[in-house]
C-alpha cells in the first residue's frame, strides 16, 4: 500500500533540491559565459574553493585573517547561542511577571512597547564604547533583540489563557505561584516552541550583525572582511554557511516542536 504522506514528502524534498540544483547551475553558467559580474556576485565554483581553503589550517597568505571556518563558525554560535537563551529566559520571566501583576503592565507597558520599537542594532556602537570589543556588546545585543519580543509574547499568552480556568483554580485555593506553575506555564509551551524559530533567526542575524563591527572573527568578520578585500568568494561563502547554521537550527527546533505538541490534535 502506498503511503502517500511519504510519496508527497519525497517529491517536496526532491522538488525543493531540483530548484537549488539549476539555481547554482545558472549561476555558475551564467558566471562562466560572462553574463553574471564575478566582481560583485563571484560563482560558485570559486565559493566553494574558498569554503574549501577556509576550512584548512593551513591557509594561503590571500586569504589568512587568522582563523579557520571552525573557529568563525563557533565564533558566531557562541554569541548566538548564549544571547538567545539568556534573552529567552529574561523575557520569560519578565513575561510572566508582567502579564500576572496588572499594576507591573500598566506602568511598563508603554516602555516595552517603545524599546521593542527602537531598532537594536543602532546601539552596537554604544555597547562597543562603553563595553570594549569581544564577545560582551555582542551577547548583549542578541539579548536586547529579542528580550522585547519574548516579554511582549509572554505577557500576551498570558492574558489569553482562559479565564475560567483561573477562576476555578482560584476557588480551589490556588495562589500566584500555583496559577503560574500548574496553568500559565503549561499553556505558555505552546507559545514559546511557536515563537521560537523566529527568535532564533532574530537572534542568529543579531549575532551575524554584531560582528561588523570590531571583531577578529566570526561569519559577520568573514562577510565584512571580503566587503573590505573587494572579495565577493569570501563574503558569499560567508552567507552560505549562515544559510547553512540556520536550516540546521531551524530542523532542530522543528523536531522538537512536533515531539512537544504530539498531544495536539493534527491540523489539516
Amino acid at each position: 500500500m502506498i503511503n502517500h504522506h511519504v510519496v508527497r514528502r519525497t517529491v517536496l524534498v526532491a522538488s525543493q533540491i531540483g530548484i537549488t540544483v539549476l539555481f547554482i547551475f545558472l549561476w555558475q553558467y551564467g558566471a562562466n559565459h560572462h553574463v553574471i559580474n564575478t566582481f560583485f556576485f563571484s560563482k560558485p565554483s570559486a565559493i566553494w574553493s574558498y569554503l574549501k581553503l577556509w576550512s584548512s589550517s593551513n591557509q594561503p597568505r590571500s586569504i589568512s585573517t587568522g582563523t579557520t571556518l571552525w573557529q568563525d563558525l563557533w565564533s558566531t554560535v557562541f554569541v548566538f547561542g548564549f544571547g538567545y537563551l539568556i534573552g529567552t529566559a529574561l523575557g520569560i520571566i519578565s513575561g510572566i511577571f508582567i502579564g500576572t501583576v496588572r499594576i507591573v503592565r500598566e506602568i511598563t507597558e508603554p516602555f516595552i512597547v517603545f524599546c521593542n520599537a527602537v531598532p537594536r542594532l543602532i546601539l552596537l556602537p554604544v555597547l562597543v564604547v562603553i563595553f570594549g570589543f569581544g564577545y560582551l556588546p555582542q551577547v548583549i545585543l542578541v539579548i536586547l533583540v529579542i528580550y522585547f519580543i519574548v516579554t511582549i509574547t509572554i505577557a500576551e499568552a498570558i492574558q489569553e489563557t482562559p479565564r475560567n480556568l483561573l477562576e476555578n483554580a482560584k476557588i480551589l485555593g490556588a495562589n500566584k505561584i500555583n496559577l503560574v506553575r500548574e496553568i500559565y506555564f503549561p499553556s505558555l509551551i505552546i507559545w514559546i516552541l511557536s515563537t521560537s524559530r523566529l527568535m532564533v533567526g532574530l537572534s542568529l542575524q543579531a549575532a551575524v550583525a554584531a560582528e561588523f563591527i570590531g571583531a577578529e572573527k566570526g561569519l559577520g568578520f568573514r562577510i565584512t572582511d571580503g566587503q573590505s578585500r573587494f572579495r565577493a568568494d569570501e563574503m558569499f561563502a560567508a552567507f552560505v554557511v549562515v544559510l547553512v547554521l540556520a536550516l540546521l537550527v531551524d530542523m532542530v527546533l522543528t523536531v522538537v516542536e512536533k515531539r512537544a505538541t504530539r498531544w495536539m490534535p493534527p491540523q489539516s
